[in-house]
């Protein structure tokens, strides 16, 4: 099934890509310090902002695309390529302007340093907001890759520009300075490069260029699917940087760039989780407009196990062994000991947060992206002014467990909301089916993990032991899980083990 196909390979892919990422968040970290990498962080919390203003739109191109795919549109690949790149480019655009213009401001008056002058900071500012052009850019492209179920080819070309954007950047660093400047020119060079080659991919898929046009048509049809996914992920973006809004301007930006660290290494579970809603996303979309539910609920079923069993093992990882990971990750076992606890609760956070995506795929599918709208809007009304008035009391804890509750809403809401329509009842089955048994069977893989080791082991053998353990429990959380081990064994069947095609009647 091409599902299970570009499940995996989005796995696969995302593994590479998540390995990339930390390799370059943890060795900048060390080689800038926490001051300089509170300067790169903070760039991420821009393009996560930046984020709010085009990521709800890539479910109506996929949605369109699915469509054109399946012969029910009568506009062309081109067409809709074409369309949603213009819309694509006129809000970047505005978006560049408007953080270049804010660059002074922001190294004057948000960002508190000890040791970066304003001028550096303004500088870096400007990269950072050159680099989120190009990235979001990108995103148009990659996915209408998505949305013709390209998923092979989005992740190598996403996997290995990770990889090269790392070697790029740490070598820049190693070899001129390790300075925020440096890592985000260097990160620049990279994304040009990114966007060029993916963009030539996707006018290739297309097949029809040459036809393409700006349908005017399309986007008054689609306006106000369009608006309501786009508020929706604005507030969800809203809600991912606000803890770091509040503590990049209310704490110092040494204290800054601990927080930002932890969170990126916590993000990766997001990163693990995203690319199997976007393998779902175009199958689950002709699956509901053809009224196929049997095969909704097995593709969406499947994917939800698989992220139930990612979140598994990423959060209780954290929670069993956050302590040995971070004096490994950050040298430093001061720094370990004092984030601990802030590294489980925002892999939690985060982990849940993805997971919700499983069940507001399902109704974006059907055409109903309000629910995540006005749950997002509900979480965000008692999380952002939460945050403010707490952080400067209780420091970086709050926002992180405050950022728990908010997900854990969200999570409920959407899973009631999402088994409401083509798949009612379902809520509770789903419950008992793609969450309790895998976190089940992989806290009791920890737990017995960390019971069996002597109290005086070194980090690095306990690290090696979660690492062995995060694997056990992934696998008896596959092996728990029905419906993904059914496709799990039918692909390696259909890959390795193909029928003959050779006929034996002579």
């Amino acid at each position: 099934m091409a599902v299970a196909r570009n499940v995996i390979a989005n796995t696969v892919g995302t593994a590479v890509l998540a390995l990339a990422t930390a390799a370059t968040t943890i060795f900048s970290f060390r080689l800038a310090g926490s001051e300089q990498f509170g300067l790169i962080g903070f760039y991420f919390t821009l393009h996560g902002i930046v984020a709010i203003l085009d990521t709800g739109i890539g479910p109506g191109v996929v949605r369109e695309v699915a469509y054109a795919r399946s012969g029910q549109h009568a506009i062309g690949l081109g067409t809709i390529l074409f369309t949603f790149q213009g819309i694509y480019a006129g809000v970047t655009g505005l978006a560049t302007i408007a953080l270049i213009a804010a660059s002074p401001f922001i190294a004057t008056m948000w960002l508190t340093a000890r040791t970066i002058s304003p001028g550096e900071i303004q500088y870096a500012l400007i990269l950072a907001a050159l680099i989120i052009a190009l990235q979001r850019q990108r995103t148009v492209y990659s996915v209408f890759l998505e949305g013709m179920e390209q998923q092979v080819l989005v992740n190598v070309l996403q996997s290995g520009a990770a990889v090269v954007r790392a070697l790029v950047v740490l070598g820049a660093m190693l070899l001129i300075a390790p300075t925020a400047g440096v890592f985000l020119g260097a990160f620049l060079l990279a994304c040009l490069a990114e966007l060029l080659l993916t963009a030539w991919y996707a006018w290739h898929a297309t097949g029809n260029a040459g036809m393409a046009r700006f349908s005017s048509a399309m986007v008054r049809r689609l306006w106000r699917f369009l608006l309501t996914s786009s508020l929706a992920v604005a507030v969800g973006a809203l809600l991912q940087s606000a803890d770091k809004l509040v503590v990049s301007a209310l704490l110092p930006l040494d204290v800054v760039g601990r927080y930002m660290f932890v969170s990126q290494i916590c993000l990766i579970v997001l990163k693990l989780i995203a690319p199997n809603v976007t393998a779902i996303f175009p199958r689950l979309s002709a699956s509901i407009r053809r009224g196929d539910m049997g095969e909704a609920k097995r593709v969406y079923v499947a994917a939800a196990q698989t992220v139930s069993c990612i979140v598994a093992a990423f959060g209780l990882g954290a929670a069993f062994f956050g302590t040995e990971a971070l004096v490994i990750l950050t040298g430093n076992a001061e720094v370990a000991r004092d984030y601990h606890w802030l590294f489980a609760l925002l892999a939690f956070a985060y982990g849940l947060y993805g997971f919700a995506l499983i069940p507001n795929a399902l109704r974006l599918s059907e055409g109903q992206p309000g629910t995540a709208l006005w749950s997002n809007l509900a979480a965000a009304a008692v999380y952002v002014p939460a945050i403010v008035v707490l952080t400067p009391v209780y420091g970086v804890m709050a926002p992180a467990a405050l950022w728990l509750a908010a997900s854990g809403f969200i999570f409920a809401v959407l899973v009631v909301r999402a088994h409401r329509d083509g798949l009612a009842g379902f809520a509770w089955p789903w419950v008992w089916t793609c969450v309790v048994p895998q976190f089940a069977v992989t806290a009791g893989v920890y737990a017995a993990t960390k019971a069996a080791l002597p109290q005086a082991t070194s980090p690095f053998t306990a690290l090696a032991a979660a690492v062995i353990a995060a694997g056990l429990g992934f696998a008896a959380s596959v092996a728990v899980s029905g419906e993904l081990r059914h496709s799990v064994v039918s692909f390696i069947r259909r890959t390795f083990f193909p029928p003959s095609s050779v006929s034996l009647a002579r």
